[in-house]
Order: C-alpha cells, then sequence, then structure tokens
C-alpha cells in the first residue's frame, strides 16, 4: 500500500499541480502569479528605467536588481540574470528591478501536514 504524502499525492514521483498567470499586477512592465501546489510566489519586473541617482548607473550596461527577502537567492538570480539571461549591454546607464514576494509557500513550512497554522490570539 502507498503511503500517502501530506500534500495529497500518492507517490513520490507525482508532480504538484502547476499554474501561471501574466499580467497580474497593473503598474508593472511584467509580472506573474506562479504556483505549485499550495506554494505560490508573485513576481513583478520594473524597467529598464533611469536611475535616481547617477551613482546607481552604469555607462555601459544596465543593472539589474533583485529585490526579495531570501537575500542569498537574489544575489545568485541577480548574477544569473546579468551572466547568462538579460542582454545588460543592450540597455546602458538603466536599471531593471525584479521584485519577489513569496504569498504561500506551506508546502515547505515545518508544519508536517502541509497546513497553516492557526493564528495565535494576543493575551
Amino acid at each position: 500500500m502507498e503511503k500517502v504524502r501530506p500534500d495529497g499525492r500518492s507517490s513520490a514521483t507525482m508532480m504538484r499541480p502547476m499554474s501561471c498567470e501574466l499580467g497580474v499586477l497593473q503598474k508593472a512592465h511584467g509580472s506573474a502569479q506562479l504556483s505549485c501546489g499550495s506554494s505560490q510566489v508573485l513576481v513583478a519586473v520594473f524597467g529598464p528605467v533611469a536611475p535616481r541617482a547617477a551613482a546607481e548607473e552604469s555607462p555601459d550596461k544596465a543593472r539589474i536588481s533583485v529585490v526579495w527577502d531570501d537575500t542569498a537567492a537574489a544575489a545568485f538570480l541577480q548574477t544569473t540574470l546579468e551572466r547568462e539571461v538579460v542582454n545588460v549591454s543592450a540597455y546602458p546607464r538603466t536599471i531593471l528591478q525584479i521584485v519577489i514576494q513569496v504569498l504561500d509557500n506551506t508546502q515547505n513550512s515545518n508544519d508536517e501536514l502541509g497546513q497553516k497554522s492557526a493564528p495565535s490570539s494576543a493575551s
């Protein structure tokens, strides 16, 4: 008998359902909400735009700024985008800002049931 996982999947090889909705934020130049099971992430892209201060600009290429609570992952993503994905030399003296917000990540929580814990009441 196969063991059912806390998220309801019956096997270790069964993937969680995935979805992607594009254009979810009106003021961003590009945005998407990505879901994998109950994990949800919202990503917004702004730019390329002119930097607010001269110290922020690079004369020969765009600068990429990744805003994310996970600073190590943000630094890795910024480096990867600059080296492998975005043609930064095509946009000199600009900034491309990518903002990542984890909306729900119950699949990776410490709760073995994969459910959100009930909020505690203030006494």
